[in-house]
């Protein structure tokens, strides 16, 4: 292992980079030079300004480790301290700062600050993994982003629709994305990838604020994001997620501070957004847990339940399934539902829902599994799908606190010679409004 320095204003990147005397100029000068486990130190007193698009684009060594960190240059020839501040930035000539993946390599990121161009243009943004077909990690921690152009530039990351992803990993820790341009559009567009954000911060300075947080780079983006202890309440921005084109994207946001929800109509395909442990609306309302996609939207809801059917935190709850272009060839799907059973024979499994109709076992359906051990389905759906003869499910004699007209139980038996897990999920095809008391109770 070895470390390189980097002084943005005094060094030369002609320099070997052995010590601050001798130190590169650039992060890409250093990374020019460096091999796997390789550290390089950036002074956090001088900036470097790039003044070509290949001299802010930090390209690891393709298999290996590298970490770069700001630090603070101390009175000997190399000893130094981890500090926030050491920064890159472009002018003269438009494009991003990039961060470059290459085949197999990973990069940690401490404390540096990225400056986008601030001249108007669409390409002076930042860039983070868009290289094509390549496998790579990169995780930067107390990173700054500074988006300045009045352009509608974003924080870029993963790779585009066009390309394929073997395996983009980002995960960004402690960060700021700052937009201090006036201007709309959004701050966050992600392409194909794995993206973490974990307890970042969002700042929107300008007289003018991004319209959407995030957002997908195209239609086809296959990507995996989660968001995590983030307070979005300050951005001032009309929504979260611009749902248009977004047809492959998993969101989930966990334990976050929310700002309108979606903008935009969802489009079909695979897409969909996981709320758990969130606040809304200033933090008058508090999320448990939705979940939305192209054919409907589940929400935690404590409007109407079931008097003793599941309590959260204290509260009584139930999923409320609204929305959505569902039918019985593409039905809502909700998360598992699970109980463990305890008895061997004939057990019969029941959950509670009602609707403002009867509802029919080719509008609402279960589909359990029984163990590990098993593997047959266990339904209750129409024994002839699409064509069959609708049968009404069950009434129901459950107390219901605001619920709806009908009242009815969504049954099924399995026998077993075996304790175990019994895992189910409901699909539902009804555009009806229906609440589910979400819990197994087994007889």
């Amino acid at each position: 292992m070895a470390e390189i320095f980097v002084r943005g204003a005094s060094g030369l990147n002609t320099n070997s980079g052995a010590d601050w005397l001798n130190a590169k100029k650039s992060i890409a000068g250093a990374l020019a030079i460096a091999v796997s486990n390789d550290v390089i130190l950036a002074d956090n007193t001088e900036m470097f300004t790039g003044i070509t698009v290949a001299e802010v684009t930090w390209t690891p060594p393709a298999g290996g480790n590298v970490s770069i960190i700001s630090a603070l240059k101390l009175d000997d020839d190399v000893l130094w301290e981890k500090s926030w501040g050491a920064s890159e930035t472009l002018t003269t000539i438009n494009g991003p700062i990039t961060v470059a993946g290459t085949n197999g390599s990973s990069m940690y990121v401490y404390g540096m600050e990225l400056v986008g161009n601030s001249a108007s243009n669409g390409l002076n943004g930042v860039s983070l993994l868009q290289t094509l077909a390549v496998s790579s990690t990169l995780f930067m921690e107390n990173c700054d982003f500074r988006l300045t152009s009045i352009n509608t530039v974003n924080l870029a990351c993963g790779v585009p629709a066009a390309s394929s992803m073997r395996g983009t990993n980002i995960t960004l820790k402690d960060c700021t994305i700052r937009v201090t341009g006036s201007r709309l559009g959004e701050a966050v567009r992600v392409g194909k990838c794995f993206l973490e954000m974990i307890s970042c911060e969002f700042i929107f300075s300008g007289a003018n604020k991004p319209a959407t947080i995030f957002a997908p780079i195209s239609v086809n983006d296959y990507n995996w994001v989660t968001v995590r202890d983030c307070d979005f309440q300050v951005t001032v921005s009309a929504a979260m997620l611009l749902l248009t084109n977004m047809a492959s994207s998993t969101f989930l946001f966990k334990n976050c501070k929310l700002r309108q929800t979606f903008t935009g109509g969802w489009a079909p395909g695979v897409a969909s957004v996981t709320f758990r442990n969130c606040l809304a609306n200033g933090g008058v309302d508090t999320i448990f847990f939705e979940y939305h996609n192209y054919y409907g939207s589940l929400i935690t809801t404590t409007v109407a339940y079931m008097t003793d059917g599941v309590v959260f935190d204290g509260v009584p709850v139930s999923w409320l399934i609204s929305s959505g272009a569902r039918n019985e060839y593409n039905p809502f799907v909700c998360p598992i539902i699970e109980v463990w059973n305890d008895t061997t024979g004939t057990r019969t499994a029941t959950i509670e829902i009602t609707s403002d109709v009867a509802v029919t076992d080719r509008e609402i359906w279960v589909e359990a599994t029984y163990d590990y051990f098993t593997t047959t389905l266990i339904s209750n759906r129409n024994a002839d799908p699409f064509i069959g003869t609708p049968v009404a499910h069950p009434s129901s004699s459950a107390v219901w606190v605001s619920g709806q007209t009908s009242k009815q139980k969504l049954e099924f038996s399995f026998t077993t010679t075996r304790v175990g897990l019994l895992q189910a999920r409901i699909y539902i095809a009804s555009s009806a409004a229906t609440y589910i008391n979400p819990m197994i109770t087994l007889s």
